[in-house]
Order: structure tokens, then C-alpha cells, then sequence
């Protein structure tokens, strides 16, 4: 998955999958739990950029992303979930620094 999305209600990726946004600004325990279900698509967002995160990827993307929050104010990720009309779930992680 690829493609811009910023932070809207919803967005239409490459495939022409409509997004919607359920929720809120998901928490850190939140986004720990869903980083390991395999069956939540998980994508970072860097500069506005969609990249898929592999599921043997996402721990140590995830225990990272923690590490520079503790060691930087400059470093921040926050979580988004949305559905699909098909029920699947994806969380963009969005990373500000």
C-alpha cells in the first residue's frame, strides 16, 4: 500500500479501498496491541508517504518508534485506525520529528 493519506475522516488508497476513520488518536497500548495482530494491516506515514509495515517487521518498528519518543521531544508517532467497507482493519502510525 502506498500513497498519501494524512489525516482524514476517510481516504481511497491505490487499490481504490475506501478507508474510514473509526475513532480517535489510538494510545500506546492500543497501537502495541494491534502492531501484533497479524490480521491489521499496518502502515507508517512519514512525510505525508504510505509505506506497509511486514507483520515480522512491526515489533521491531514499533519498540524503535518508543525508544526515539523516550529519547527525543522532537520524535512523535501516533496511531489512526479505519475500516473498510469489507470490515478490514488497517492503523496508519504517523511519524512528526
Amino acid at each position: 500500500m502506498s500513497g498519501k493519506q494524512g489525516r482524514r475522516r476517510s481516504f481511497v488508497d491505490d487499490q481504490g479501498v475506501i478507508w474510514t476513520e473509526r475513532g480517535g488518536t489510538l494510545s500506546a497500548s492500543e497501537l502495541a496491541r494491534m502492531v501484533r495482530n497479524p490480521e491489521i494491516i499496518v502502515c507508517h506515514d512519514y512525510l505525508g508517504n504510505l509505506r506497509p509495515i511486514p507483520v515480522d517487521e512491526r515489533l521491531s518498528f514499533w519498540a524503535d518508534a518508543e525508544s526515539r519518543m523516550r529519547e527525543s521531544t522532537f520524535s512523535e508517532f501516533y496511531g489512526q485506525e479505519y475500516k473498510s467497507e469489507d470490515r478490514r482493519h488497517l492503523v496508519v502510525i504517523t511519524e512528526y520529528c
